[in-house]
């Protein structure tokens, strides 16, 4: 049987805070991946828009943080939260993004009870939804940083 040595209480506040902090950090450039995403097609003003006022960023931020904090409280590690929390973010976001695209109109709550026809249009209608640049970067950070936080824990 191998015994594990508990880290120190005072070490395991300075380990938690950095987590917390590396959390706060990853959910603050997730909140501009999705940002960035939801008005990527329409006119460039719109977008610096949301950072005339620093409520709407603040606000966005404060919601994934909140799931992030909610879901690592659940399940104990910060890179799974975080995972977890993203893949529900950013694929709202995505969604948003060719909702946009196809309509221009961005994603409103009555648009989910309609998810499996709005599917079954997009396939028989011909549309291509094609990945740009901005999703693959959004997806490519959001891995980067999951593997950070993955990484940060082994850190003891």
């Amino acid at each position: 049987m191998v015994l594990q040595r508990r880290m120190p209480e005072r070490r395991q506040f300075w380990f938690l805070l950095w987590h917390l902090l590396w959390l706060l950090l990853a959910c603050a450039v997730l909140t501009v991946f999705t940002l960035r995403l939801s008005y990527s097609n329409l006119h460039q003003d719109l977008w610096l828009g949301y950072w005339e006022d620093l409520w709407i960023p603040a606000m966005n931020l404060a919601l994934i943080y909140g799931l992030c904090l909610v879901l690592f409280a659940l399940v104990g590690r910060a890179w799974l939260a975080y995972l977890l929390s993203s893949v529900l973010i950013l694929g709202i976001a995505v969604g948003n993004y060719f909702l946009i695209i196809i309509r221009t109109d961005p994603l409103q709550f009555q648009d989910l009870s309609c998810l499996r026809e709005a599917l079954a249009i997009t396939g028989t209608q011909g549309y291509e939804l094609n990945l740009s640049a901005e999703i693959l970067v959004a997806i490519g950070g959001v891995l980067g940083l999951t593997v950070r936080l993955a990484l940060m824990s082994r850190w003891k």
